[in-house]
């Protein structure tokens, strides 16, 4: 049975391989040049790959506008992955005495001209998605989008500001909309490099 499974599997992969591959025999000299250049990592990448590294972090978490922020810490491990196309970040930490883990991934889509993640973790069962664009200097990172929160019947706004601060320390801010519309910050993490 594990080597039917097995051939199965291998079969479904080499169709795969097959179909991707034949139509790129047929496609002009400027589709493929176009195809070349959507696939390769540029300067936006290079953006990105300066949040790679081990890292301790503190958060700040602000419930309401004007509430005292909870406090926490945790690591995080950021990995540019897929050859420096994509960083994925695992953190570990504490949020109200309970164990919290996520994880991010973050890239920059060629085709598309702008800045792409997905978040997740186990405080909840949903995928956080947001686009983005940088500062001219590519050390601020914005992303923007909606998400979905318990209790709340529509989709909440959101913004997170990722701050490279020097090769040691970075922040992340995150803003959310209020119940009356208005953004406010609900979030701060100051990550430090792990040496």
């Amino acid at each position: 049975m594990r080597k039917l499974t097995t051939l199965c599997i291998l079969t479904v992969l080499a169709v795969v391989v097959c179909v991707s591959v034949l139509p790129a025999q047929d496609m002009t000299p400027e589709q493929q040049a176009a195809m070349m250049k959507a696939m390769t990592p540029g300067e936006h990448h290079k953006h990105l790959a300066r949040f790679a590294g081990k890292f301790e972090y503190t958060s700040k978490m602000w419930m309401a506008p004007g509430a005292a922020p909870m406090e926490s810490q945790g690591t995080s491990e950021a990995t540019l992955i897929m050859g420096g196309r994509y960083l994925q970040d695992v953190v570990a930490g504490e949020y109200a005495g309970m164990p919290f883990e996520g994880m991010a991934l973050s890239g920059y889509d060629n085709v598309a001209g702008q800045y792409t993640y997905i978040w997740l973790d186990n405080f909840g069962t949903g995928f956080v998605r947001a686009t983005g664009s940088c500062s001219e200097d590519g050390k601020t990172i914005t992303f923007e989008g909606t998400m979905n929160t318990p209790g709340v019947p529509e989709p909440v706004k959101f913004k997170e500001v990722f701050r490279w601060v020097d090769d040691t320390s970075h922040v992340m801010e995150v803003y959310m909309s209020s119940p009356e519309g208005e953004m406010f910050k609900t979030m701060e993490i100051a990550y430090t490099r792990v040496k």
